[in-house]
């Protein structure tokens, strides 16, 4: 079968399967799971945080656009604060610990090595051709 013919939605969620699955277990070897991280990504003041404390509810809010079906955030978030990477007060409310700015300050500079293995061998030309192929699609799918 020729390229041209390949069942696009098939090779998208491949892609995005193979994607997620290398950068969980990238981020995993640093000690934290992806919605993890992205807990504390929204609670870190110099990332999306602003410092002020946040619910889970909030946060998952604020990521319904990238979690996953299964991905937990009120376990993820029980498991930041059982370790100390995150602090809950009276109201539920979470913010980042002097630990957690330290592992979230691990897993960021190590997201460029990720991102470079994911792009090996495609070309600046390439990715930007590929994004807007996708953009095309999803226009053409009535979602932008």
């Amino acid at each position: 079968m020729d390229d041209r013919n390949q069942p696009i939605a098939y090779w998208l969620g491949v892609a995005h399967r193979a994607a997620i699955d290398f950068i969980r277990s990238e981020i995993g070897s640093q000690g934290v799971t992806q919605p993890q991280y992205w807990i504390l990504r929204h609670l870190h003041p110099g990332d999306l945080g602003d410092g002020t404390p946040r619910a889970v509810a909030e946060l998952a809010d604020a990521m319904r656009d990238y979690l996953l079906p299964g991905d937990d955030l009120a376990s993820a978030a029980a498991d930041l604060a059982a370790r100390g990477l995150v602090d809950r007060d009276a109201t539920g409310g979470l913010t980042i610990t002097e630990s957690g700015r330290e592992l979230h300050g691990r897993v960021k500079k190590a997201a460029p090595a990720i991102r470079d293995h994911l792009y090996q061998g495609v070309s600046d030309e390439d990715y930007a051709v590929a994004l807007r192929v996708l953009r095309q699609v999803m226009a053409n799918a009535g979602r932008s």
